[in-house]
């Protein structure tokens, strides 16, 4: 954490756009939005993340398999096999893998730059902040209703709010391949 480069805000460019702003990120938290984007992780302020994995649901859910054949959705985990040469076979079940991701789960993404890394989702398929809300399922969907139920005025504050989240600057640059 202590790595990533600062986050930089937009300032805004006057006092009636300050509060436009402000009512945004009063409405985004208000509807629970920073339950996962959360603003602060750690000595990071502005991230608008807490990057852990969440259940989003099945219209999120990856339709390919971790492995020939696996119907089920367990986790992608490594393989135990044979230890180091000249160890003892690792017997099934006596290790704990670590756990990854299952096919409905995925990571709480920084909001910064929000404005430059449409379209959005893990796979790109919603093209506006409205499309990627609607498809938040599980954990997100309680937020995603409580979006849908403010005004078109405060949904529009909360969108101003998000493009006024900007990335820092070397991840602005790596985002557009320089």
């Amino acid at each position: 954490m202590r790595s990533l480069p600062k986050p930089v805000e937009r300032r805004p460019s006057g006092t009636e756009e300050a509060k436009h702003l402000d009512a945004g990120h009063a409405a985004f938290a208000s509807v629970g939005c920073a339950g996962c984007h959360a603003p602060k992780v750690g000595n990071v302020v502005g991230i608008f993340s807490d990057l852990l994995l969440h259940d989003m649901g099945p219209e999120l859910g990856d339709e390919g398999s971790y492995s020939e054949g696996s119907d089920d959705d367990e986790p992608l985990v490594p393989r135990i096999g044979v230890a180091e040469a000249g160890a003892q076979p690792v017997q099934p079940g006596t290790v704990k893998a670590p756990k990854g991701a299952t096919r409905r789960e995925w990571r709480t993404p920084p909001l910064w730059g929000f404005r430059d890394s449409g379209p959005y989702l893990h796979d790109g398929r919603a093209q506006t902040l409205e499309q990627a809300v609607a498809m938040h399922g599980g954990q997100g969907q309680a937020s995603a209703l409580k979006f849908f139920q403010l005004s078109p005025r405060e949904r529009l504050q909360v969108e101003s709010f998000l493009k006024s989240l900007v990335a820092p600057p070397s991840i602005q640059l790596a985002r557009r391949g320089d």
